[in-house]
């Protein structure tokens, strides 16, 4: 593994264990930038974004008609939230929206194929 990998590892381990730890706080920018990995995700895969209203029937093949539009209608809302397009849903702890989120993300795109380590989202939405 070459020097500078190493160094990248070591810096993404380093921001999980600050958010772990509460030192580094995840807020609505992060969110955006989660959405935005997902987005990127899912129009790799499939074609469509997170807005396509086409996706939660690509989707719902893996994770079950429900389960898929309860994933892409909170990410949808909640990221008119971040960016104020959207007064609901009230969100108290961005920080704690932001980790379940990821969690979630990471589970809806290992079951579609695509490798995300949670170190590497959080890296990437914590990155500014």
């Amino acid at each position: 593994m070459g020097e500078e990998r190493l160094v990248e590892v070591a810096y993404a381990v380093n921001i999980r264990e600050e958010i772990v730890r509460g030192k580094l706080k995840l807020g609505k920018e992060d969110f955006k930038s989660l959405y935005e990995l997902v987005d990127q995700a899912m129009l790799s895969v499939y074609g469509l974004g997170l807005k396509d209203a086409d996706l939660v029937k690509r989707l719902s093949e893996v994770l079950g008609p429900e389960n898929a539009r309860r994933y892409v209608d909170a990410m949808n809302k909640l990221y008119g939230k971040a960016t104020g397009a959207r007064r609901t849903p009230v969100v108290l702890s961005w920080h704690r929206t932001v980790l379940k989120y990821a969690r979630e993300s990471d589970e809806v795109l290992s079951k579609i194929g695509v490798s995300l380590m949670k170190v590497e989202v959080l890296e990437k939405i914590a990155r500014r």
